[in-house]
């Protein structure tokens, strides 16, 4: 019964080359050579679906689930967050960073929901309905990256609890876009979504 997790960072600027090594660095973190799941978090000064590309050319079809940021952190502590100054918003870093987790006793999945700025509760209601299908008895905790741009988090909330019937642990944060507060991203397996 083994669990292994990897974390790896990539401040490359190209977007693909930037995926490539950053998904690298966190299989070799963790001994493996494929995984199943993987999280991945990153600037959205990146091309998004490039950067996608890069880490899925290295992680495989693995479940794959994640958001842009306005900066992450790793092992290496916090970089890549834009800051203001008197003259206004300083651009912060390129930084891509990749999870990877290989387990023989821990499952994982993942999903996504629409609609979330036109209503928070029914996207929740989605989200609780597709995790009763995939583990209706032991869900041990949910990953979340909703836009922050324009996710009512209350009503979210409730959607999902109400579909659970039982309390469940969230886990995660709201994607942002360098301060720009103009466009978020997620990703669902292949997929770049906003």
């Amino acid at each position: 019964m083994t669990t292994k997790v990897g974390v790896g960072e990539s401040k490359e600027k190209d977007s693909f080359k930037a995926g490539v090594k950053a998904a690298q660095g966190a299989l070799l973190q963790a001994g493996i050579d494929t995984c199943d799941f993987v999280l991945l978090f990153a600037s959205a000064y990146y091309d998004q679906n490039e950067l996608l590309k890069g880490v899925r050319s290295v992680t495989g079809d693995a479940p794959l689930s994640g958001c842009s940021a306005e900066g992450i952190i790793t092992q290496n502590g916090p970089t890549g967050e834009g800051t203001y100054d008197q003259s206004g918003l300083v651009k912060g870093e390129c930084i891509t960073g990749v999870m990877v987790f290989s387990s023989d006793t821990i499952g994982f999945f993942n999903c996504y929901s629409q609609g979330l700025k036109e209503n928070s509760e029914k996207a929740g209601e989605e989200i609780g309905k597709k995790i009763k299908e995939i583990d209706p008895k032991n869900p041990l905790a949910l990953l979340l990256f909703p836009d922050g741009l324009t996710v009512n988090t209350k009503a979210l909330f409730r959607g999902i609890d109400f579909k659970l019937k039982k309390p469940l642990l969230f886990i995660g944060g709201a994607a942002s876009d360098n301060l720009t507060f103009t466009r978020t991203f997620q990703y669902f397996n292949d997929r770049v979504l906003s």
